[in-house]
């Protein structure tokens, strides 16, 4: 019972936060944690195969190849919503490397992402680099992001997690080019043996771009996942401000997983429910398939 204690007071002390975003300390337990809303803002779709830290990837074993779908049941206008992503980690003892390519579609418009993270452990330190490319196709918008971070592992179970960024944008005629800082931060617990738990709590700050582009925001996001033997179950809160107009977004993700501790086949659903500032709601869901090598 004592073992029980400590994990379910860093949970509570979480959950009862300013909610907060994903995968800046380490990793969670899903083979990955898709974020997909219909309504949202460039650079933040995509399956968190690559996490938003370059560095936590690091702990991000074991190795996997994964693929889904991601749907909007219920927004304006819902059945017009959809995605697609595929992705893969190797994680060696002493380096790891991941890429991740996501394709999504709604009314007049299609989006592409692809993520490429690199890190290596020097003691209980990791260091990473990120790229994050992002295409709206019709528009012929771009965007490009790097990422530096790194990840201190404290223990067995307690990491702390921070980066810093820039990204780039330009517009169809290439007539207006912008850029913008950003930055992120990130405490997790994660433990392993027959019940593991994974309590994270995560920041990013995505400035405005120059130039008068408006894309800033701060997202944030609180996750608490359980496993028992290959079952895993989780909720997190993500809150998102946009710097431009206040608006803002709350969005609820509830996780059902089935995650082999060493090889085999995974699969994963999550559902979500999201309310926005003068928006209209929105529900979806994602599912995962893949294999942890």
């Amino acid at each position: 019972m004592k073992r029980l204690v400590w994990p379910l007071l860093f949970a509570a002390a979480l959950l009862f936060a300013t909610t907060a975003q994903a995968q800046v300390a380490t990793t969670d337990l899903l083979p990955s944690a898709p974020r997909y809303l219909a309504s949202f803002l460039p650079l933040f779709n995509g399956a968190s195969v690559t996490p938003d830290n370059p560095a936590a990837l690091q702990w991000g074993g074991p190795s996997r190849i994964v693929a889904g779908t991601m749907r909007l049941s219920e927004g304006a206008p819902a059945s017009d919503y959809s995605g697609q992503y595929l992705g893969g980690r190797a994680v060696g003892e002493r380096w790891a490397a991941a890429l991740e390519h996501t394709s999504t579609s709604g009314p007049g418009n299609e989006e592409t992402t692809t993520s490429v993270s690199l890190s290596t452990a020097l003691g209980p330190l990791a260091i990473g680099y990120g790229y994050e490319g992002y295409e709206e196709k019709l528009a012929s918008d771009q965007f490009t992001e790097h990422t530096l971070g790194g990840s201190w592992r404290i223990g067995d179970s307690f990491y702390v997690g921070f980066g810093l960024g820039s990204s780039d944008y330009s517009d169809s005629t290439g007539t207006t080019t912008a850029d913008r800082s950003t930055s992120m931060y990130g405490l997790a617990l994660r433990t392993e043996g027959d019940t593991r738990w994974y309590f994270a709590y995560d920041v990013v700050d995505k400035d405005d771009f120059t130039n008068g582009v408006d894309f800033g925001f701060v997202a944030s996001k609180a996750s608490l996942q359980v496993g028992f033997g290959s079952f895993v179950v989780g909720v997190s809160s993500l809150n998102l401000d946009i710097k431009v107009n206040t608006n803002e977004l709350n969005a609820t993700y509830f996780d059902l997983g089935w995650v082999p501790e060493k090889m085999g086949w995974t699969i994963a659903l999550q559902v979500y429910d999201a309310e926005i500032t003068g928006g209209s709601p929105e529900k979806g869901s994602n599912v995962t398939v893949g294999y942890l090598f």
